[in-house]
């Protein structure tokens, strides 16, 4: 069981979490799909609260979008190799519709994949 620091900032233990799941050699081949849930609750919370708080290189406004796409950003970068396949979407797990296309992009990248690496020569 993962437990919770309470004194860490859950976005920065998030972005450290995957870094290094990023650039684990377990997972030095594969795409990785990022999930930032619960947006509904960041959208509502980023009107209120400037994401500087917390990111002080942010320079954008309290505007979801930006916001979102500065966040989508700082994960993405976080592959030290530069060349990973990284599928994020911003979701709402409560909203069964959203999930569902979700599932469908993701199984829709799992078959990309697959296919490209069978088309791949063995050595």
């Amino acid at each position: 069981v993962l437990e919770e620091d309470r004194s860490v900032n859950r976005m920065h233990e998030s972005l450290q979490l995957f870094k290094e799941i990023c650039n684990s050699d377990w997972f030095r081949n594969v795409a990785l799909i990022l999930f930032l849930n619960k947006s509904d609750l960041f959208q509502e919370k980023i009107t209120r609260v400037n994401l500087d708080v917390c990111f002080p290189d942010y320079k954008g406004s309290l505007d979801f979008e930006e916001a979102t796409e500065f966040i989508t950003r700082k994960f993405v970068h976080l592959d030290k190799s530069g060349r990973k396949k990284i599928y994020p979407h911003v979701t709402i797990a409560t909203n069964t519709e959203n999930i569902q296309f979700v599932f469908e992009v993701v199984k829709d990248v799992i078959i990309q994949t697959a296919i490209v690496g069978y088309n791949q020569p063995t050595m």
